[in-house]
């Protein structure tokens, strides 16, 4: 028996990527209700829906928030809004007994995504709730890609040794007014009137919080405003995608990020390029791999003055949004390249598809292929998360692992928080979500 669940949200992810993937998963999941601040704006998803065979019903503003709230035929929302009205609209969704699923990032810093966390965990994970945090970039799900979870199965085989380097090379182009570019939320920031004060009215006139809950929205609303485009921009919502790739696929995360960020295209800021070295736990240091030379009148280790070096699967990111708008056939590949110390493993996408090549070393006994395979993650976690919620309402857990935890999202947004902070000076991520 499929969940019911309101689309909240009428932009171009609502309209890109819910809606095709709540078609194709009819039979875990229904779309009971589309709403979205306006009415216009509602109506577009709905058409939408309609075209992809879906029948929902329409709601908009605060009169229809409510509405979709108090609904118990409603199992589910599904949250597709501006960074800064998510966290809010997520506590408010689960004290009114909905699941919930909401976008990346899981908040627009780190302290307000740890606050919304806590909260969850404290009061509504107890009572069965489930909250997730989608995982959407151009329509991949990086977190839930079926052809991404094989590379991670691929470089955890012993038979390619431990990863030495990597490097993530994420090169796009964005022209001055294009349609992501000129979304509202970006155009117009939060304290000019935008979503952001939507939301405030929203929650000042239907909210059943208590006073103290109160203020900490309101409080964090109003830091979301002074800050809300410091850090903002594509490097931010897009990033987490990219951090959450590395999450997924690399063996030993990194730790601490060394980063310079540049602003080279003027419609594009506070920033647009990211250039990183990313290094891992000390504990994941090694002494060299293989024996000693064979050859004679080397100078051995003993008889070097200088610290002899450790093996550590050190990784560089590169992510920029200030490429030239090139010819298709002159762009330099993007993805992941990870060396191990018996191979190399090339995650990229070539026309809407994965492509994994293993190349093995000589004599390493590793076997060279390359495997494709769509991109269907999307898909993939809206079906999770509709069984996951079945099982929820049966008493029980759904017997698949979650990849869209609150704070595996949390890790994401920190990388990249170190990334746009670092200014050349290490960052270490787990610190950072600290507050140290």
């Amino acid at each position: 028996m499929p969940i019911n669940v309101a689309l909240l949200g009428g932009g171009l992810f609502a309209v890109g990527a819910y809606i095709p993937a709540l078609a194709s998963n009819t039979s875990d999941v229904t779309l009971h209700t589309v709403w979205s601040r306006s009415q216009n704006s509602a109506q577009k998803v709905t058409t939408k829906a309609t075209e992809a065979g879906l029948k929902p019903a329409t709601l908009h503003g605060d009169e229809g928030l409510i509405q979709i709230l108090s609904d118990h035929s409603i199992d589910a929302v599904m949250i597709v809004l501006p960074i800064s009205a998510q966290p809010a609209l997520v506590i408010k969704a689960l004290q009114a007994g909905k699941h919930v699923i909401s976008e990346k990032p899981v908040a627009k810093d780190i302290k307000t995504a740890k606050e919304t966390i806590e909260i969850y965990e404290k009061e509504y994970q107890p009572k069965g709730l489930i909250w997730r945090v989608a995982e959407r970039f151009h329509g991949i799900d990086f977190a839930h890609e079926p052809m991404l979870r094989h590379a991670g199965e691929v470089l955890r085989n012993p038979k390619l040794g431990p990863v030495l380097y990597w490097q993530y090379r994420g090169e796009n182009t964005v022209i001055d007014g294009t349609a992501w570019q000129a979304t509202e939320w970006r155009t117009i920031p939060d304290y000019q009137g935008g979503e952001g004060a939507f939301w405030l009215l929203t929650i000042t006139r239907t909210d059943r919080l208590n006073t103290g809950r109160f203020l900490f929205f309101l409080i964090s609303f109003l830091l979301l405003c002074i800050d809300s485009t410091s850090r903002s921009g594509f490097l931010l919502d897009a990033g987490v995608h990219q951090t959450a790739m590395l999450r997924t696929v690399l063996p030993i995360p990194p730790t601490t990020i060394l980063s310079a960020t540049s602003l080279h295209r003027t419609h594009l800021p506070p920033h647009d390029t990211i250039m990183a070295i990313a290094l891992p736990s000390t504990a994941s240091h090694t002494s060299a791999h293989g024996p000693p030379t064979k050859l004679k009148g080397i100078i051995a280790e003993s008889d070097i003055p200088a610290e002899i070096g450790k093996s550590a699967p050190h990784g560089t990111i590169l992510l920029t949004f200030a490429t030239p708008d090139l010819p298709s056939e002159f762009k330099v590949p993007g993805g992941l390249v990870v060396t191990t110390l018996h191979a190399q493993v090339v995650i990229e996408q070539k026309g809407g598809k994965w492509v994994i090549t293993t190349t093995g070393a000589k004599d390493s006994g590793v076997k060279s292929e390359t495997k494709d395979g769509p991109s269907e993650g999307v898909e993939v976690e809206v079906g999770m998360f509709g069984r996951a919620v079945v099982a929820a309402k049966q008493g029980h857990s759904a017997n698949e692992e979650d990849y869209g935890t609150p704070r595996g999202a949390l890790w994401d947004l920190a990388v990249v928080e170190a990334c746009l902070t670092s200014n050349g000076k290490p960052i270490n991520v787990e610190e950072l979500i600290a507050g140290k």
